[in-house]
């Protein structure tokens, strides 16, 4: 399906509105990386509202357990 509501209350054809969805799709990656960088190598900059250190902080850094520090398992 070609056409979309969106697609026909903006006015543009369908090959254009794809051109805006990856540009749009691009930005949020973008933005996406901008962010973990800063929340990973600035972690200083909140400290009140990071958990206690553990081993996403120092000199050797983990990732893995930075992306999970402080949260819950809210799978059930």
């Amino acid at each position: 399906m070609k056409n979309s509501f969106l697609t026909l209350l903006l006015g543009i054809p369908f090959e254009r509105a794809l051109w805006y969805h990856k540009l749009s799709a691009r930005l949020a990656y973008i933005n996406g990386l901008m962010h973990a960088y800063v929340a990973f190598f600035h972690p200083d900059t909140y400290e009140d509202m990071l958990p206690p250190p553990s081993s996403h902080e120092g000199s050797n850094p983990n990732f893995g357990k930075f992306l999970f520090a402080g949260q819950m398992n809210a799978s059930g």
